[in-house]
C-alpha cells in the first residue's frame, strides 16, 4: 500500500485540493470547561459554546490524511490558528493549496496552505501543512522537560494558572493516557471518523492513532496539571515523528514556554512531547491558549 495518496508530478503550487465539508459538532459540551457550555459562553459574547479547536482540527486532519495519505499521519506536520468559533450544527468546509512542491514519487516534498471555513464564508481557522518522503528520518532528541521521574499530578493538588502565575520553564508532571482499543474508538466516535487507516489497519502495522489527537492531549497536558476556569485553546503547531499505532499506553510530558497578555486575556504556550508506550517520540506540539478569558466589556 502507497503511504502517499497523491501524484507529485500532478500538483502545482497555486493548485487548490477537492475540499471537503463536515457537520461540527461540540465534543466538550459537558466537559469542565464552561467555555463549551452555550450559556456560559453567551455571556462572554459568543453565539454558544465553541465546538473545541482541537475537533475542528481533528476534522482538517482526516482530510488531509485522506488527500495526502497515511504518510502525513505518521510523519507530516502542520499549524492551526483558530481565528473565530465553530458551533455545534455548522457544516464547515475543510480545504488547501498548494504553496510548494518538489520532487517525484520516491524522493519530495510539498507544502500547503489549509483551513477551515463556516457556512457563511468566514474563516473559522488557517494552517499550514507539510510533508516530505523519501528521506532518512531524523531522531527526536529527548528534551530536559520530559522527566520520567515525577509522578503525575493528582486533581485536588492542580493550582490555578494564569500568565503571572505560569511555572514558566519547568518541566510539568506527566500524563497518562490509555490508548487501548476502547480509548481509540471512543475518540474516533466523537469525531465522526471512519477511516480503517484508524480504525482496522495501517501500512505500518496496526491502526495508528488519530493526528487529531495529538492536540486533544496537549490540552490534557494543560487541564491535568492546572485548575483552569474558562479558558480557549488558540493555535498549534504539531510535528508528527513516528507512526504511532493505537495501543497500550502514551504519555504526555510539557513545560510552559511562555506566558503573557493581550487583548485583555491571559496566554500560556506550552511544548509537549507525547510518547508511545515504549516511551518512543510519536509527536512534538507547540501549544497556546487563553487561560484567563476576558471579562466582556
Amino acid at each position: 500500500m502507497s503511504t502517499i495518496a497523491f501524484n507529485p508530478q500532478a500538483l502545482q503550487p497555486g493548485w487548490e485540493l477537492s475540499g471537503e465539508r463536515r457537520r461540527a459538532r461540540n465534543t466538550a459540551a459537558a466537559s469542565e470547561n464552561k467555555i463549551h457550555d452555550d450559556e456560559v459562553a453567551r455571556r462572554y459574547g459568543f453565539g454558544g459554546g465553541l465546538v473545541p479547536g482541537a475537533t475542528s482540527y481533528a476534522y482538517l486532519a482526516s482530510w488531509l490524511t485522506r488527500a495526502l495519505g497515511p504518510l502525513w499521519a505518521a510523519h507530516g506536520s502542520a499549524t492551526i490558528a483558530l481565528v473565530k468559533p465553530v458551533y455545534e450544527g455548522e457544516e464547515v468546509r475543510l480545504g488547501g493549496r498548494v504553496t510548494a512542491m518538489a520532487g517525484d514519487t520516491e524522493r519530495g516534498s510539498l507544502a500547503l496552505e489549509c483551513w477551515v471555513d463556516g457556512p457563511d464564508g468566514v474563516r473559522r481557522a488557517t494552517g499550514t501543512v507539510a510533508l516530505t518522503w523519501g528521506e532518512p528520518r531524523a531522531t527526536e532528541p529527548w528534551p530536559a522537560f520530559a522527566r520520567r521521574d515525577l509522578p503525575s499530578r493528582r486533581r485536588e493538588e492542580r493550582p490555578p494558572l494564569s500568565a503571572a502565575t505560569a511555572p514558566v520553564g519547568e518541566p510539568l508532571p506527566p500524563v497518562v493516557f490509555a490508548m487501548d482499543d476502547a480509548a481509540r474508538t471512543r475518540y474516533l466516535d466523537d469525531i465522526e471518523e471512519g477511516q480503517p487507516l484508524f480504525r482496522a489497519a495501517s501500512p505500518f502495522g496496526g491502526p495508528l492513532v488519530h493526528p487529531g489527537w495529538y492536540l486533544h492531549a496537549a490540552n490534557r497536558v494543560l487541564s491535568e496539571n492546572f485548575a483552569l476556569g474558562l479558558w480557549i485553546h488558540t493555535r498549534s503547531e504539531v510535528r508528527h515523528l513516528a507512526p504511532a499505532l493505537a495501543r497500550g499506553v502514551y504519555r504526555g510530558y510539557g513545560q510552559i514556554t511562555a506566558a503573557f497578555e493581550k487583548r485583555g486575556h491571559e496566554y500560556v504556550t506550552a511544548d509537549v512531547l507525547i510518547v508511545d508506550g515504549d516511551e518512543r517520540p510519536v509527536a512534538r506540539v507547540l501549544h497556546t491558549a487563553i487561560v484567563v478569558v476576558a471579562a466582556r466589556a
